[in-house]
């Protein structure tokens, strides 16, 4: 009776992931390159700064 179950249960289941409409990608419109508007001399790291910057300590 159990195995009767499980198998009744497994197929709704593995039957539920076939409803419903197949998937399509939506279009999406992508630059043609990247350009970060920050300079990499300009931009530091956090654990580049002094941590008496960071926290303004005076200390």
């Amino acid at each position: 009776m159990r195995l009767r179950i499980f198998w009744v249960v497994a197929t709704v289941l593995l039957y539920g992931c076939a409803l419903g409409p197949d998937f399509k990608r939506p279009e999406t419109s992508l630059p043609g390159s990247y350009r970060s508007p920050i300079t990499p001399d300009e931009s530091r790291s956090l654990s580049d700064l002094p941590w008496w910057e960071v926290f303004e300590d005076a200390t």
